[in-house]
């Protein structure tokens, strides 16, 4: 668990060319991506977490959404099998996480987005961490997964966000 993965981020430049700073990526979501290879049958448990909340896919398949609630002082994470989701051939993970940051929210009177707990301690905006290595039946290593080593790609989705009801909590 964590020996490798570092947290990835939205690109700067991503977000300059975007034009959504700071004070407005809460209630956005990013996109990650990530294609690896496989000749043969695989296994693969990994890690996963996120700043605030996110959704898995792997080969388009719906695999897994989390992490569980957790608080400003305790952040949780998953561990996964989804060997049963690889294939022979092109391997796709893709991964929308959603930033719910109380810190961009808290007592701005007029904005409806909402947040959920996420962890102070973790670097801001959105947030993504991922470990673990494809292995081969025999468990040799066939590919890396591990966010910071493998070649995840991070968009912004600028279309729309999420906003709190009128009146909700």
């Amino acid at each position: 668990m964590w020996k490798e993965a570092s947290w990835l981020g939205v690109p700067r430049a991503e977000i300059e060319e975007k034009q959504i700073y700071q004070g407005d990526m809460n209630g956005r979501f990013a996109l990650y991506r990530l294609k690896i290879e496989l000749e043969e049958p695989a296994e693969l448990v990994m890690d996963i977490s996120a700043n605030s909340r996110y959704r898995l896919w792997i080969n388009e398949r719906p695999v897994l959404s989390g992490p569980c609630r957790s608080s400003a002082y305790r952040h949780y994470y998953d561990t996964v099998d989804v060997g049963r989701y690889l294939k022979n051939g092109v391997n796709v993970f893709a991964v929308q996480g959603l930033l719910c940051d109380s810190m961009y929210t808290s007592g701005w009177k007029g904005d409806h987005r909402l947040s959920l707990f996420s962890v102070e301690a973790l670097p801001a905006g959105h947030r993504l961490a991922v470990e673990g290595t494809v292995r081969d039946r025999a468990g040799s290593r066939l590919a890396d997964v591990t966010t910071g080593r493998a070649d995840w790609k991070v968009w912004l989705d600028h279309t729309w966000y999420l906003v709190g009801q009128p009146g909700g909590q």
